[in-house]
Order: C-alpha cells, then sequence, then structure tokens
C-alpha cells in the first residue's frame, strides 16, 4: 500500500513539474501545493490574499486528480516563486 502512495506522489510530483513549464510563457494557474483538508487550505488562501497573491481552491477528489482526497491551492504561474515561500512559512 505504501509503494501506491509513493508511485502516486511521484506522479503527481511530474505532473507539476509539466504543468510547470507549460506554464512558463502564459500566465495559466497551476496546483501550488495539496493539503489535506479544507480548512488548511483556506488559511494558507488568506495568508496569500494578505500579501496580494490571488489564489484558488479546488477539490482533487471531486475532480479525479487525486483519488486519496485532498484540496488543491492553486495560484497564477507568475505568482508561483512568492506563493511558495508564504506557504513554507505557513506550514512552518
Amino acid at each position: 500500500m505504501l509503494t501506491v502512495h509513493l508511485r502516486l506522489a511521484y506522479y503527481l510530483k511530474i505532473y507539476n513539474l509539466i504543468e510547470k513549464y507549460r506554464a512558463m510563457e502564459q500566465n495559466e494557474i497551476i496546483t501550488l501545493y495539496i493539503f489535506k483538508d479544507i480548512m488548511e487550505a483556506t488559511l494558507a488562501v488568506d495568508q496569500l490574499k494578505a500579501n496580494k497573491i490571488e489564489s484558488f481552491l479546488e477539490d482533487t477528489s471531486a475532480s479525479g486528480l487525486n483519488p486519496m482526497g485532498g484540496v488543491a491551492l492553486k495560484v497564477f504561474f507568475n505568482d508561483r516563486e512568492e506563493a511558495e515561500k508564504l506557504i513554507e512559512e505557513f506550514k512552518n
């Protein structure tokens, strides 16, 4: 069972890398992070909003992207680096 979870995490990481490269020339919306619950994801959105970074939430289990469930935090590609720093601070 752990192997399945590791493979899924690996494929999600590759998917996110492909998504980031595809968005490089455009200001597309990318998945920055997948949270386990809506409360933590909402707090992260509030943190980004306080720093003037627009973000969105998507239920990954409903969209079929993640059978394990979770809430995807999405941002514009151009805001990615700043948003990553803020989310790292938020998680710590």
